[in-house]
């Protein structure tokens, strides 16, 4: 499955390598170049820190080719299944966002906040309701096995 992950901040990234070692596509975009390159050498830093320590069987070099970077917001989030948001805590920053999604994405995508102070789903009440709501991961992403589901009464 094709996963795209918008924002290569604070939790991006980490997220990014949870699905990696699911064996998902990832597709990773931000819209600073500079951001997604330091995501990409955290990502195999941790990924080869993980197997050192025998946390996982294979080195990063077994995963890296299941990832994607792009500054292109259409590149990313073509044929994926899912969207994990993890942009700015901004309301109008994240409204922006959802209305380019949803003339890029087909309608079945399902589309997800991460989230963790703003209830989304009622300050949006009209964008997909059923394929929308919020994934708040704990952090960091990539070690913590926490993933909180808040839903809409519409999910």
């Amino acid at each position: 499955m094709k996963v795209a992950v918008i924002g290569a901040g604070v939790m991006g990234p980490g997220i990014v390598q949870s699905w990696m070692l699911n064996g998902d596509t990832v597709a990773l975009n931000d819209i600073r170049e500079e951001a997604l390159a330091e995501s990409k050498i955290k990502i195999e830093e941790n990924i080869n820190l993980m197997y050192e320590k025998k946390i996982i069987d294979k080195n990063a070099e077994a995963y890296m080719h299941l990832l994607e970077t792009t500054t292109s917001l259409e590149e990313a989030v073509k044929d994926a299944k899912l969207v994990i948001e993890a942009i700015a805590e901004k309301p109008e920053i994240k409204e922006d966002l959802y209305n380019k999604l949803d003339k890029l994405c087909p309608e079945d995508t399902v589309i997800v906040s991460n989230t963790s102070a703003m209830p989304l789903p009622d300050m949006f009440p009209n964008f997909r309701p059923e394929n929308f709501f919020i994934c708040h991961y704990f952090n960091p992403p990539e070690i913590m096995p926490l993933v909180e589901i808040v839903k809409s009464e519409r999910t």
